[in-house]
């Protein structure tokens, strides 16, 4: 059975650590027939670096003690070269306990050295690669953030001048316009109204895609509360927004959520039936284990199915009565904010009329005990 092993050379050892037998793939894993090897010490297979060190007669010692040594390290073959192995030397017993020799096991790992040392060179590879790649990404992020300095700043300059100067023209100059003249400075200055709106709102976006969020629980019986008082159309009276309270607490970067909310309150009235005034209801549920959905629900046109994807992409509208008004950027804010929360945004299926947003964020989770 020892000599069919083909790929590990396994011989025995007396007690003084003498070859004491020698299997086929020992000559073929070291070089030497049985004939040169049967009768000498195993420190012929050790470096004279190893011997001088006392390394054989450690291996002997540690079996006794032991019953077994294992390590990996470079042997010698009959050719005077040096191939990296594993080997194990285990002590043989009598009956009654005393040691009468060793069985040694000796594996050639020069290919899974060869294998393992490729791997390393590839791994080493990769981190240079990702290294690199993680430079170039952390330069193109600052381009990026200076790109998004200079939109703020050189684009949204003129385009305030000319909501500015048209807004001059209609109260000081009115007079001197005929009904065409003061139509045009009044489509003027609400492009350029709604121009501006939409770089605030490009930079919203790039800023929360990039932007490293710190999560916490957050109450939103304070908070939605803290957001309707906020909102111009319930201080006028031209929407009614009622919250069911309580609400389920979440765990959400507040100001990203508080920007959602704001987001979906805007795009319920903006979506309102012609005559209808805006009626939204906020409430919360549970979203399966550990999750929470937040729902913004309003009488309003409602979404078609066709449409339900669309809405949050980038610069996607639909027709709607105020449609106009819109830059096609805030559900895009709403979905990637609730993404880089842990969560995610939609449609409610069974809406009925009007519509109902979602964000599923993930449940608050409470104090935790240290």
């Amino acid at each position: 059975m020892v000599n069919s092993v083909r790929d590990y050379a396994i011989f025995a050892l007396d007690r003084e650590g003498r070859v004491a037998s020698w299997n086929t793939a020992a000559t073929r894993v070291k070089g030497w027939r049985a004939e040169e090897v049967i009768g000498r010490s195993f420190e012929m297979f050790h470096t004279k670096e190893d011997c001088a060190a006392g390394k054989p007669e450690l291996e002997i010692r540690e079996a006794i003690r032991h019953g077994n040594y294992e390590e990996e390290g470079m042997r010698v073959r009959n050719d005077g070269s040096l191939y990296p192995a594993r080997v194990s030397l285990s002590s043989m017993r009598d009956k009654a306990g005393q040691v009468i020799g060793f069985v040694k096991v000796i594996e050639n790992i020069t290919e899974r050295r060869g294998r393992e040392d490729e791997l390393q060179r590839l791994h080493d590879s990769l981190e240079r690669r990702v290294e690199e790649r993680t430079r170039e990404l952390q330069s193109a992020v600052e381009q990026l953030e200076t790109f998004s300095y200079s939109i703020s700043h050189d684009l949204r300059t003129p385009l305030r001048a000319m909501e500015g100067f048209s807004s001059i023209l209609l109260e000081e100059h009115a007079a001197s316009l005929n009904e065409q003249g003061r139509h045009y400075l009044e489509r003027i200055a609400a492009a350029a109204r709604r121009m501006d709106r939409l770089v605030q709102d490009v930079l919203t976006l790039s800023r929360m895609q990039r932007a490293r969020l710190t999560t916490h629980d957050v109450d939103l019986d304070r908070l939605v509360p803290e957001v309707v008082a906020q909102y111009e159309q319930v201080k006028d009276g031209a929407a009614e927004i009622v919250v069911a309270s309580p609400l389920l607490p979440v765990h959400a970067h507040e100001p990203s959520l508080v920007q959602c909310l704001s987001n979906l309150l805007t795009n319920a009235v903006k979506f309102a039936r012609d005559g209808v005034p805006p009626h939204i209801h906020i409430s919360t549920e549970p979203a399966g284990a550990g999750a929470v959905r937040v729902i913004v629900g309003d009488n309003g046109v409602g979404v078609r199915t066709e449409d339900r994807d669309r809405i949050f992409k980038l610069f996607e509208q639909v027709k709607g009565p105020r449609s106009s008004d819109g830059t096609g950027v805030g559900l895009a804010i709403v979905r990637t904010a609730a993404e880089r929360m842990g969560g995610e945004a939609g449609l409610v299926d069974d809406a009925g009329e009007g519509s109902r947003f979602f964000i599923q964020l993930p449940a608050a989770r409470g104090p935790r005990s240290s």
